[in-house]
């Protein structure tokens, strides 16, 4: 409720509302509106169709996700253990809100215990992110195992553009993949001994 002074004849008062838009409205048209019926005063108003008014805001449903993955050993032994690293970053302008992201060990390494997430939860292979602000960043640490027979092949960990969902519009997909290698080592130290 304002409460406002005495107004003298061919005067004006001014009220500025601070509001924050909510998240999950991207796309939303939001009237804020005074009616007739929300002003109250001593006197009688003659003409009480003037004192309805209303603005519109339309808020933005454009985000840019982008993500980048690395490989903490880009050549492993059969057998060996390799952590990769995926991060989600929102470039905005608004918040992305019920974001997730499909990823997994690929063929050729078998996932291993001890994955998680900065932020949300991840259950193979889909990490559900949740809402990332402007300018937020989250990773989710994958944790596999290199599989034996493997030796000297080259085994490639991609995310398409296909497994990122959310609520709002990316408007530059272009750099939502991304992708790295690993090539497993086919060196070997063999030693005979006869006696």
């Amino acid at each position: 409720t304002w409460t406002v002074p005495s107004i003298a004849l061919s005067s004006q008062a001014t009220l500025t509302l601070a509001c924050e838009v909510d998240a999950g409205t991207s796309g939303d048209v939001i009237k804020n509106e005074i009616l007739a019926a929300d002003i109250t005063m001593d006197q009688t108003d003659p003409n009480p169709t003037d004192n309805t008014d209303f603005v519109d805001i339309t808020v933005a449903n454009l985000v840019d996700l982008s993500t980048t993955k690395t490989v903490d050993n880009a050549t492993p032994d059969e057998g060996g253990a390799i952590a990769y690293t995926v991060t989600i970053t929102n470039a905005g302008p608004a918040t992305a809100t019920t974001v997730t992201l499909s990823d997994t060990c690929p063929a050729g390494t078998t996932a291993a215990a001890g994955s998680s997430a900065t932020q949300g939860a991840y259950a193979d292979p889909v990490w559900t992110v949740g809402s990332l602000a402007p300018a937020q960043t989250e990773t989710l640490t994958i944790n596999c195992t290199v599989d034996i027979g493997t030796s000297a092949q080259t085994i490639t960990n991609d995310i398409d553009t296909s497994d990122i969902t959310m609520d709002q519009d990316d408007s530059d997909q272009t750099n939502d993949s991304s992708s790295v290698d690993i090539t497993v080592n086919n060196e070997t130290d063999l030693e005979v001994l006869k006696t």
